[in-house]
C-alpha cells in the first residue's frame, strides 16, 4: 500500500483520568486498522495495549515520545509487537550509571525522558558557566 493510498481511520479520544477505552477501541477494532497511531502518555499507552488485545485488537500500536520511559520495559508483555519514538535510547549502556545512581536516590524510580533531557540541559548550562569562566 503507498501512502497516498492508506485509508485513514477515524480518530477517537477520551477525557484525562479515564480507565475504560473499550468504547473507543471498539470502533476502531470496526475500522480493521493497520497500525492505531497513539500519541498519548505512557501510562495510558499501556492500559490502552491491555485493552485492545483482550478485546482482540493484534495491530502495532505507535506512540509519541510521551511514551518513552522505562515503565514500559515492566509491562513488554502488554506493548509486544508496539512501537515508541524517542529522543534517547532508554537501554544504551552509556547511560547505565547515571540511571543507576537516578534509582538510588529516588528509591529505585525509573528514569523519564524529561530527567534526561533535563540532565542533559543542566550538563550544557555547567559546561557554559564554565567556558565563561576561562574568558
Amino acid at each position: 500500500m503507498s501512502p497516498r493510498a492508506a485509508p485513514s481511520s477515524p480518530r477517537r479520544g477520551y477525557t484525562a483520568g479515564d480507565t475504560d477505552f473499550t468504547a473507543q477501541l471498539t470502533k476502531i477494532k470496526e475500522a480493521q486498522p493497520q497500525i492505531i497511531f497513539t500519541p498519548i502518555f505512557y501510562q495510558d499507552f499501556i492500559m490502552i495495549h491491555k485493552q485492545a488485545r483482550t478485546l482482540g485488537i493484534e495491530v502495532p500500536m505507535l506512540g509519541g515520545d510521551g511514551c518513552a520511559s522505562e515503565v514500559l520495559f515492566d509491562a513488554a508483555d502488554a506493548v509486544d509487537g508496539s512501537y515508541v519514538i524517542n529522543h534517547v535510547s532508554l537501554v544504551d549502556p552509556a547511560g547505565d550509571a547515571f540511571r543507576k545512581e537516578y534509582a538510588e536516590k529516588y528509591n529505585g524510580a525509573k528514569m523519564e525522558l524529561n530527567g534526561y533531557m533535563a540532565h542533559d540541559a543542566f550538563l550544557l548550562w555547567c559546561a557554559a558557566v564554565e567556558k565563561g569562566r576561562q574568558r
